[in-house]
């Protein structure tokens, strides 16, 4: 018996095996996120810079103002630092424990989709969704760095979650039309989840997921003047109307409770430093500018979702002729289809408005992957029920290219292990792994074994994660042998001072323990001293700085080692080596050779 659901009518509550298929989604993304999640070094640049800003306020023992490289650290709110204070409190400072928080709310998120996509569907849609969102490569680079995204996905996903979760269940399948349905512990968990959402981003962490909900009522909200609901989206009193049912003011002022003290305290101790760069240069100005070269057509989202998606988004073409079959075939009113509308709701409005702002990356629209693995396990799900019927031609090429890709995977990585990673020869096996899954699928298929199909899939995409990122990043970052000349300077007494001169990454901070100064040929020497402690460093030449601080060291790469020793004073010279990170080149670490009293 066809036990599958017709989204076309309200879903079913009696779902078998509910726990149990619960359980297993927690488990499968718990090995992909955890599996030796510590073993990589953190990659610059963002992941040293906010486990070293977390380890330079544990060390001041300050919980507001974040702080790198004794320098403001303004493009991030606190959040995601207190978790990762709290993280090495407990487990001490480490790749882990930095990274710790992501991976735990990476689950979290993992299992509100499958609570969201079951309140929506059933306990199958809502598997699949899990195992969807488990196993693609850009959520599980999210919930394996130590990046805010996590954080951020977790609290939107939350807030989203209390508008499907409270709506009453006497409401026939359908979501609550206005948010005075819900409950005050319903309303009162989507304003705390937004006001955390707002100390893990900023501002975008409320409009986003208003934007989102009020997007569904605007589709799905009946408008009397309107016959069809779809209808109403363009009328203006009906744009007022679904704004005022969202209360956004009670909903604002909670998430103010939450957030706003810790805003104005960091206001207050940086003279209003952090809130102006933090909300008009990295939020305003982001939206008007192309910061750091990051920029893109209409064209960039589409193709990073292709690409962040991976694996699941090479059924995206037959799914979409699926989701029009099924829509054409309905011909019903939107909201006896509340689960899809709200998924494609969720991708659209965090595509939209990311794709008017100047600067691109392909992090902006993570949090959208919830709704993306939900609409794609619904129709993934029609087809293995044959409720929508299209040619088997589409599921069969989608497999084909999952081959080929695996194959181009495999080749890549054994030239790449030839030519630059000898040590780490086992790297094409992850391609391997792809291509015979995708190739197990592609004969399933053949033979009309549709569930059979899924499964060999989603095993072949849950091995692909779990190796490229439990085990790949892990035995690259073993490569590079930087750390060295990194731990060597963290043994230096602290009355050395540490100087980059021309270059300077996140990691040598974070690694060395220590402040490190930046020093240029082209700029005017001037004093270290500063008037504000949260004021930038300024830089200064190699020969002012050696000047004012002695004993040093300086480190930069082989090209400028030369060029740096010829500026410094007598007694100066190389004293260490080593690769720099995956480039041509090396790092080269530079000090004195013999007491500076005697050079004198």
């Amino acid at each position: 018996m066809d036990s599958s659901p017709d989204l076309s009518k309200p879903p079913t509550r009696e779902q078998p095996h509910r726990w149990r298929c619960f359980g297993l989604v927690v488990f499968i993304a718990s090995i992909v996120f955890f599996t030796h999640l510590g073993q990589a070094q953190l990659w610059d640049r963002d992941e040293p810079r906010n486990a070293g800003c977390a380890v330079e306020m544990l060390q001041r023992g300050d919980w507001i103002v974040p702080m790198f490289n004794d320098e403001l650290r303004f493009q991030k709110p606190v959040l995601l630092y207190w978790l990762m204070m709290s993280a090495f409190e407990v487990f001490g400072i480490s790749e882990f424990s930095a990274r710790f928080w992501s991976a735990l709310l990476g689950v979290g998120t993992v299992a509100m989709t499958y609570a969201l996509a079951y309140r929506l569907f059933d306990s199958s849609v809502a598997f699949l969704s899990g195992i969807i969102l488990s196993s693609n490569i850009m959520f599980a680079v999210a919930a394996r760095a130590a990046t805010p995204d996590s954080a951020l996905m977790f609290f939107s996903t939350m807030a989203i979650g209390c508008y499907v979760w409270g709506t009453p269940q006497t409401n026939q399948g359908s979501l609550c039309q206005s948010f005075r349905d819900l409950n005050w512990c319903w309303l009162a968990l989507m304003g705390v989840s937004l006001g955390l959402a707002i100390l893990a981003k900023g501002p975008i962490g409320f409009l986003m997921p208003m934007a989102i909900m009020g997007m569904h009522l605007l589709v799905t909200r009946r408008n009397q003047r309107d016959r069809y609901a779809l209808l109403s989206v363009v009328n203006p009193f009906h744009f007022l109307n679904t704004t005022k049912a969202m209360r956004p003011v009670l909903l604002f002022s909670i998430a103010m409770l939450v957030a706003l003290p810790w805003y104005l305290w960091v206001g207050l101790r940086t003279d209003g430093d952090f809130l102006r760069i933090f909300l008009l240069s990295e939020n305003l100005g982001r939206s008007t500018e192309v910061f750091e070269n990051h920029s893109g057509g209409v064209w960039f989202y589409p193709v990073a979702l292709l690409i962040g998606f991976f694996p699941w988004s090479l059924f995206w073409l037959p799914l979409t002729i699926i989701g029009y079959r099924h829509f054409m075939a309905s011909k019903i009113h939107p909201r006896s289809q509340d689960g899809i509308v709200l998924a494609l709701c969720w991708i659209a409005v965090q595509i939209g408005i990311f794709s008017i702002a100047r600067t691109k990356l392909p992090s902006y629209i993570t949090p959208c992957y919830p709704g993306l693995a939900i609409v794609t396990a619904a129709y993934l799900h029609l087809w293995r029920n044959e409720k929508v019927v299209i040619g088997r031609f589409w599921m069969i090429a989608a497999m084909i290219v999952g081959v080929v890709v695996g194959l181009g995977l495999a080749v890549g990585a054994a030239i790449a292990v030839a030519k630059f990673f000898p040590q780490v020869a086992w790297l094409p096996a992850i391609g391997a792994v792809f291509t015979i899954f995708n190739a197990a699928g592609l004969l399933m298929i053949w033979h009309q074994r549709r569930n059979r199909m899924l499964i060999s899939f989603s095993i072949g995409a849950i091995c692909f994660c779990v190796l490229l990122f439990g085990f790949g990043t892990g035995s690259l970052s073993s490569v590079q042998s930087n750390r060295r000349i990194l731990d060597r300077i963290a043994t230096l007494p602290p009355t050395i001072a540490v100087a980059s001169f021309e270059c300077l990454e996140s990691s040598w901070s974070f690694y060395s323990g220590r402040t490190i100064y930046e020093t240029n040929r082209y700029v005017t020497p001037s004093s270290t001293q500063r008037t504000k402690f949260w004021k930038p460093k300024p830089v200064t030449t190699p020969e002012s700085f050696a000047g004012q601080h002695m004993p040093c060291v300086f480190i930069t790469t082989a090209p400028l080692a030369q060029t740096l020793l010829d500026r410094l004073p007598a007694g100066f010279a190389i004293e260490e080596t080593a690769d720099y990170r995956f480039k041509n080149k090396q790092l080269v670490l530079i000090g004195m050779t013999e007491d500076p009293s005697l050079s004198e």
